[in-house]
């Protein structure tokens, strides 16, 4: 950052974490250990992992705001947005991947996706469609909550003259 900083950025997004406690890949190795076959239920102590990360990413937006008053750092809540969209939650199958997948919990890129990505949240076991990512940075420009971004949005941090 501080390179970034001594070559002339002004305008930073710090992009928290999402819940990762409810990826296909947690869930999944969530049920495999409690040998739970409901396939929906979060590993919540991995979301508190996150969450107290992107609370400490929301202290240092403030340190960096006070100690570079000529630059400007904005906190983008991924977990926040993806856990409280109602257009993400409506995804008809959010557990699964859209495509089959290899060892590794990513895309077998010798078969075939889902028929309609729209109707997923995850496109393989860690990372979310393109439709759904369009909405989380859709608020990420413009906020719908005040939760959304700290203590700006893209938007105006774009419009802002530093």
């Amino acid at each position: 950052m501080l390179r970034l900083y001594n070559n002339g950025a002004r305008k930073f997004a710090l992009n928290g974490i999402g819940a990762l406690g409810c990826t296909p890949f947690a869930i999944n190795s969530l049920a495999k250990k409690t040998g739970s076959r409901n396939g929906c239920t979060c590993a919540e102590k991995v979301n508190e992992a996150v969450q107290f990360f992107n609370h400490e990413l929301i202290l240092l937006v403030e340190h960096f705001n006070i100690h570079y008053p000529k630059a400007k750092f904005i906190y983008l809540n991924y977990f926040g947005i993806g856990s409280s969209d109602p257009v993400l939650k409506e995804r008809k199958v959010i557990n699964k991947s859209c495509c089959p997948l290899n060892g590794l919990g990513l895309c077998n890129t010798a078969a075939s996706p889902c028929p309609d990505r729209k109707t997923y949240l995850f496109w393989d076991s860690f990372h979310l469609t393109e439709a759904a990512s369009v909405l989380i940075v859709k608020r990420y420009y413009n906020s719908q909550l005040q939760s959304d971004s700290y203590p700006i949005d893209i938007k105006r941090l774009a419009e802002l003259k530093l």
